[in-house]
């Protein structure tokens, strides 16, 4: 049997996510999930919203840059994406 989203969701609010939500008329799952996390030295996070399971870490294009951008390190599935929580989830959110 094929998960849902929303049941998706609900597992991953189990495990710390936590949703960010975007106001899309007649959508009651838009809007996506995100764990912080800590890769090696880097900052990172985990990231799902449906469709793409990613991690990204944050960066800073430029030493004298104070805005950060985030690159993407990993797409996978959401099975996947539960795995990289084991892994690397044990980070404060």
């Amino acid at each position: 049997m094929k998960t849902t989203i929303e049941e998706n969701y609900k597992k991953l609010l189990s495990l710390g996510f936590k949703r960010k939500n975007i106001e899309v008329k007649d959508n009651p799952i838009s809007g996506w999930m995100e764990k912080k996390i800590d890769i090696n030295e880097f900052k990172g996070r985990l990231y799902y919203d449906g469709r793409f399971a990613l991690m990204e870490i944050e960066i800073y294009p430029d030493v004298s840059s104070k805005k950060k951008i985030f690159e993407v390190v990993w797409i996978g599935s959401f099975k996947e994406l539960l795995i990289k929580n084991k892994k690397y989830g044990k980070s404060k959110n």
